[in-house]
């Protein structure tokens, strides 16, 4: 790429809706990593949504006072209703406009995602193409594999070689891309721990409604947990009403709040079985500043999602989270609090024993458990600042001794 140019045009792939926190965090945690990089530069990024206008208001609301970056949604009517694979010929257009492709896929590039091969066919094919039509392709934070059958493996490998840069969250994938004959990655720590330098993350003012006078306590729900362990939403309610017992008011958020993994209804369904109804909320219509201001209200966060996990450790708020992926783990042994990971197993009544056990200790030890995040949180961000790199070095190839590995 010519060096001189002050302006690049960015297209999104992997990323669809901002209805999915998680997700959205990446976005806002790249937007963040670039304005703080290229100060000087300018950017546009282009990026297919389902939810249109959905997606423009809550888009515009988290990258307030963004001077130099410019997301442009663009939202072709009955995008969301368009079979994922006959999708990519949208995207065929925003390439031909763009310089770059940055692929965001989260764990989709595995036979293990939520559509399951077709996951890893379908987020190679949105990389195949911008490749195809000579646009370089970098992958940041992705978690790659597992890869189920040979084909999907041979495939996995057939696309990887052919980006022009990978960097990947945790050691699983490593073993993964190893066992693939592949070197050129980047380890790194997820981009949502980025957002730490957004305007929005500050901690709140206080004693905006009755609700927050007393203590509160948060409970980030998973509907893919729920759809693997039915007693899912029996334990979460018994997790909330001791919790009540104890003192507290307790906020039940749904990390994805729209679509066909909506969990709203998790929430919704948690809360019924509670006896202390009135000392509970839903936040239903929740964004990451939201999550950001209620997770520094809050004492404790009992976290069932990834993402929610690392905005609950930007507030340094003691948290307890259900290991229902390798990518769990790593995040907590990056901060060194793996003992507040709960074992998600058959015996129901051997996990809710470890979760309400988990509880009582880190309510008890939360100093503790607040300076070892405080003191892993700043290597976990300067890894996170490795994907903004990489583009760097790819934007000012004549600097590539900027080192990212």
């Amino acid at each position: 790429m010519n060096s001189m140019r002050n302006e690049t045009t960015i297209l999104i792939t992997g990323l669809h809706r901002t209805v999915d926190n998680g997700e959205f965090l990446l976005l806002i945690g790249l937007v963040r990593g670039l304005e703080r990089e290229f100060s000087d530069h300018k950017f546009r990024i282009y990026l297919l949504c389902d939810y249109g206008r959905v997606d423009e208001i809550r888009i515009k609301k988290a990258l307030l006072n963004c001077n130099n970056i410019e997301v442009k949604v663009i939202y072709p009517l009955g995008t969301q209703y368009i079979l994922p694979i006959l999708r990519i010929a949208l995207y065929i257009p925003l390439i031909l406009k763009s310089h770059i492709v940055i692929h965001l896929g989260a764990d989709g590039f595995s036979d293990e995602a939520a559509g399951g091969p077709l996951s890893t066919i379908y987020h190679g094919l949105q990389i195949l193409i911008a490749h195809f039509l000579r646009r370089p392709v970098i992958l940041l934070s992705a978690t790659i594999g597992p890869f189920k059958t040979s084909n999907t493996r041979s495939y996995a490998l057939f696309i990887l070689k052919r980006v022009s840069g990978l960097t990947i969250r945790q050691g699983s994938s490593e073993l993964y891309l190893k066992e693939l004959g592949l070197r050129n990655f980047i380890p790194v720590a997820d981009l949502a721990f980025l957002i730490s330098n957004s305007k929005s993350a500050v901690a709140p003012t206080k004693g905006k409604s009755s609700f927050y006078e007393r203590p509160l306590a948060s409970i980030v729900v998973n509907k893919h947990i729920y759809n693997r362990f039915p007693k899912y939403i029996d334990a979460m309610a018994l997790v909330v009403d001791r919790l009540c017992d104890k003192g507290f008011n307790v906020l039940i958020i749904p990390q994805i709040i729209h679509g066909k993994y909506d969990e709203i209804p998790i929430a919704r369904a948690i809360q019924r079985k509670t006896v202390h109804k009135n000392n509970i909320e839903i936040a239903e219509n929740i964004c990451p500043s939201d999550m950001i201001e209620l997770f520094h209200r809050s004492e404790i966060v009992v976290s069932s999602k990834y993402h929610s996990s690392i905005i609950s450790f930007l507030t340094l708020t003691p948290t307890i989270t259900l290991n229902y992926h390798p990518k769990v783990r790593d995040l907590h042994e990056m901060l060194d609090v793996s003992d507040c990971l709960v074992e998600i197993t058959r015996d129901y009544s051997a996990f809710l024993a470890e979760l309400l056990e988990k509880i009582e200790t880190v309510l008890n030890k939360k100093g503790v458990i607040r300076n070892k995040i405080e003191n892993n949180l700043s290597m976990c961000i300067v890894r996170s600042i490795k994907n903004i790199k990489l583009i760097h070095n790819w934007l000012y190839p004549q600097t590539r001794s900027c080192t990212v590995a």
